[in-house]
């Protein structure tokens, strides 16, 4: 299989406005971010290395931001994505079962990844 793909969310902050004190507007949660990763292309020199769980260093706006791999994929719906540029470390920073407790935690308390 080639690992052509990954799905890596990235450490972005996200910046919330308060409404007026004098409203009673309800404000929703950004829902959108809960599990939100994003697709890059596994350049073919790191294809056989690449796994689920590395940190790695990935392209983002105009910065370069430290990600982690969540998901591998031969294919995507995504069109024109950036590389990968580099692997931190061979070796896994969180386990499968890491990423999916906190995947359970994003939906439960709607909190970003």
């Amino acid at each position: 299989m080639s690992n052509s793909f990954a799905h890596v969310v990235v450490h972005v902050p996200l910046t919330f406005s308060l409404p007026p004190e004098n409203t009673d507007e309800v404000v929703p949660a950004p829902f959108a971010w809960v599990e939100r990763s994003f697709t890059y292309s596994v350049p073919v020199e790191l294809q056989e290395t690449i796994c689920v769980g590395q940190l790695v260093w990935v392209p983002f706006g105009a910065r370069r931001l430290q990600g982690i791999v969540i998901g591998l994929a031969e294919q995507s719906d995504v069109t024109n994505t950036r590389a990968i540029q580099e692997i931190v470390a061979t070796q896994p920073f969180v386990t499968a079962a890491q990423i999916e407790l906190a995947r359970w935690i994003a939906r439960r308390y709607i909190a970003p990844l």
